[in-house]
């Protein structure tokens, strides 16, 4: 992924929050509440996360933190949410404002062995733990990076209830809580901004009981490429211009 790309990944990836308001009048970042991504610009703005991160968003309470063109950070309200019938993913509305996003959805049906990256908003960045006096929680949490394979492609539920769905990767790397809704995209050349999962979760394998250690640590993602096949209003999703 060229270097220069990334100068403002934060502008299309964004934090999801529920914001408050201070006695100065400005907005406070109350709790984090996931990860999001910009889909398109045009009649307002839509963003794509996890289902289970939608079902804990309230309309006029929760917010997309993202950076404008200025590098400051700004909120966007969230103002309609449609939730996938049958898969763990939703789209978000924005209020309108000038967004833009590279990403596109592909059709390509893809396997175990691809590389992918990721970006996303763990909320373990949101506490410093060099702060002299222990964990000193930040204004907002920090974007990072991450990168795996496809270790398996999964169609059926998974043993987790929290994550609806039949069409999952399994991932060779856990992102952390908070990048739920989180980008999963191709490293094929030429297609670096091309989306072929939605991160949903992860799940840790603890050898030798609770007071064991990890023995396996693997991420979820559901994929994309064919999310209209039960919801045919989502095909617009991937016939619309960046």
């Amino acid at each position: 992924m060229p270097a220069q790309d990334a100068d403002r990944i934060d502008s299309f990836v964004v934090a999801l929050a529920r914001l408050g308001c201070r006695t100065d009048g400005t907005l406070a970042y109350e709790a984090h509440a996931g990860s999001a991504f910009i889909l398109q610009a045009d009649d307002g703005c839509l963003a794509m996360t996890a289902g289970h991160v939608a079902d804990t968003l309230v309309i006029g309470e929760h917010a997309a933190m993202l950076v404008d063109a200025d590098g400051k950070w700004r909120a966007a309200a969230i103002v309609d949410i449609q939730k996938h019938p049958t898969q763990d993913v939703a789209v978000l509305r924005l209020e309108p404002g000038n967004y833009a996003s590279p990403f596109t959805f592909g059709r390509t049906q893809e396997h175990a062995s691809l590389d992918y990256t990721l970006w996303g908003y763990p909320e373990a960045v949101l506490y410093d733990s060099g702060a002299m006096d222990g964990f000193r929680r930040l204004p907002r949490p920090e974007m990072v990076f991450s990168r795996g394979h496809i270790r398996r492609r999964i169609s059926r539920p998974l043993e987790r209830n929290d994550i609806r769905g039949n069409r999952f990767f399994e991932l060779s790397t856990p992102a952390g809580g908070g990048c739920s809704g989180a980008p999963v995209l191709s490293v094929r050349p030429g297609r670096h901004w091309e989306v072929i999962g939605v991160y949903v979760g992860e799940w840790y394998s603890i050898r030798g009981g609770s007071d064991g250690i990890v023995d396996v640590a693997v991420g979820y993602a559901v994929r994309v490429a064919d999310l209209d096949l039960d919801a045919p209003d989502w095909t617009p999703l991937f016939d619309s211009p960046r």
